[in-house]
């Protein structure tokens, strides 16, 4: 395949990520987390549970490790100490997380948008970006709780849309590009699970 070329597998996309290097190959060592990213409402979190218990992985789920550390849930760190504060505790957070045995990661929408943190989650593991359209994560997110970023919206679907536009072609330098609209979380599950084994040389 031509590199920064995309190529369509089963129906799914495999990106050819600009920042990828021989430190960052998805197939260069066993050990590796299997990681999800993706805008808000996408379905990592449900997702993750459901692939931590098909493989018998641990599941961690990034925002819920920054808020018991903490204390207190996103949307009020986000009050209290802003969101400055909130993303230097995720990154301290991500990086012990990769520091554990290898799981399922679901991350929160925007940590793959950090520079520092997308090096971090490329290196110590395979990355699915979960794709979903605006339409699909607006009906999704319609009551918007627990979404800092969304509570202050009057219009929720343009927020994010635009939200979508500033992190898409971040998003789309993960390994693997998964297209979510119209598939069940089994099916999407599935075939998550034996591109992560057939990556990493695992028996799925």
């Amino acid at each position: 395949m031509t590199k920064g070329l995309a190529e369509k597998a089963g129906g799914m996309e495999e990106a050819a990520s600009p920042q990828r290097g021989k430190g960052s190959s998805p197939a260069d060592s066993g050990r590796r987390h299997l990681v999800l990213v993706g805008m808000m409402g996408c379905g990592k979190s449900v997702l993750g549970r459901w692939l931590g218990h098909r493989s018998g992985l641990p599941f961690y789920d990034l925002d819920r490790i920054v808020s018991r550390r903490e204390h207190c849930s996103i949307s009020a760190l986000f009050e209290k100490k802003g969101e400055a504060y909130f993303r230097r505790r995720e990154t301290e957070a991500l990086r012990r997380t990769l520091a554990e045995p290898p799981g399922v990661l679901a991350t929160g929408g925007g940590t793959f948008i950090s520079e520092e943190n997308r090096r971090l989650l490329l290196e110590g593991g395979l990355v699915f970006y979960l794709e979903a359209p605006v339409d699909l994560l607006a009906t999704r997110l319609r009551e918007g709780r627990g979404r800092p970023l969304l509570a202050a919206a009057a219009d929720r679907r343009q927020t994010l849309r635009k939200l979508l536009e500033e992190r898409e072609p971040f998003y789309r330098m993960a390994h693997l590009v998964v297209p979510v609209a119209d598939r069940s979380r089994e099916e999407l599950g599935e075939w998550i699970w034996q591109a992560y084994c057939g990556r990493i040389g695992k028996t799925g």
